[in-house]
């Protein structure tokens, strides 16, 4: 696994991490987390997009990838979602 300290200073770092919880949402306990995937440990992460009512989850793994869909949200890889959002 890949440190991101190889790529992005710690002064950075920490502004980052402050700009992401101004816009973090917390959520409450997932409690027990069904089967989404077919791999157990992407379950997660759906069930988070669940429970955030996020439009998006944005991912390069193909077991989430697989799914294409969870009721209305949808399955997309960080270029997919640039070409979507690209302002023309």
């Amino acid at each position: 696994m890949s440190s991101i300290r190889k790529f992005i200073h710690v002064d950075e770092g920490k502004a980052l991490l402050e700009a992401i919880l101004v816009k973090a949402e917390n959520l409450p306990s997932l409690g027990e987390i069904p089967v989404f995937t077919r791999d157990p440990k992407d379950d997660k992460f759906v069930a988070c997009a669940i429970a955030g009512q996020a439009s998006f989850v944005i991912t390069e793994d193909r077991d989430i990838l697989a799914l294409g869909s969870v009721g209305d949200i949808q399955m997309i890889t960080p270029y997919e979602f640039v070409e979507r959002h690209r302002q023309n």
